[in-house]
């Protein structure tokens, strides 16, 4: 049962337990970002062994989409609000968007399966919030914000924004199965290596934050 299991961890999930590591060794936990972070991460490694348990044993596990994406896509708006000191009027966007996740979970898309337009929603309002924010940075020449450490975190997840969406938008089983190079397919050239991307953005984020600390 255990070499099963094993037999079915990926390069993919041993970065996510060395991020999740990384994350609670460097973290400053008195930091709403750090902390975010780490409930981030955390919930993306329990959605990976979930994952991992249901294709060794052939277990649906399809209710560990919804929550992992409310809980990924509210805590990076929360950090976007954080990072740009967006007042109460954002927070309230940002807990209205997280009610209606649950609203779609418990009334339309349902739990079993991933809730496309719960994702879509959140990935729509992080980039143009994030897109608004940067150009607001560059007309006003601040660019003392684009060395701070805050600033290349915020572009970790762009790329899996982009990447999911493109394969849930068009919500072709066909298309995300097609094999682009060799026997890696479409879905995992638009998830899996945004993700890695991501995971390695929020590594160097925490490293550098710990060198700041000392």
């Amino acid at each position: 049962m255990f070499y099963k299991f094993i037999a079915e961890v990926g390069f993919v999930e041993y970065y996510i337990f060395f991020s999740v590591i990384t994350g609670f060794i460097c973290a400053n936990y008195k930091k709403n970002i750090h902390n975010w972070l780490l409930i981030l991460l955390f919930t993306f490694f329990i959605s990976e062994i979930a994952l991992i348990y249901a294709n060794a044993f052939l277990v649906a596990v399809g209710w560990i989409y919804a929550p992992s994406t409310t809980i990924h896509n509210t805590v990076w708006l929360l950090i976007l609000g954080k990072t740009f000191n967006k007042g109460t009027k954002f927070l309230y966007i940002v807990w209205a968007y997280f009610v209606l996740c649950i609203l779609d979970t418990l009334f339309w898309e349902g739990y079993t399966d991933f809730n496309t337009f719960s994702f879509l929603l959140g990935a729509a309002l992080y980039i143009s919030m994030f897109i608004k924010e940067y150009i607001t940075k560059l007309n006003n020449e601040d660019f003392a914000f684009f060395q701070k450490n805050e600033s290349l975190l915020l572009f970790s997840p762009i790329l899996f924004f982009m990447g999911v969406s493109i394969m849930f938008t068009f919500n072709d089983t066909t298309l995300s199965e097609t094999k682009i190079i060799g026997d890696t397919s479409l879905y995992e050239i638009a998830v899996n290596f945004p993700n890695l991307i991501s995971y390695s953005i929020i590594n160097i984020y925490f490293f550098k934050e710990k060198q700041f600390k000392k």
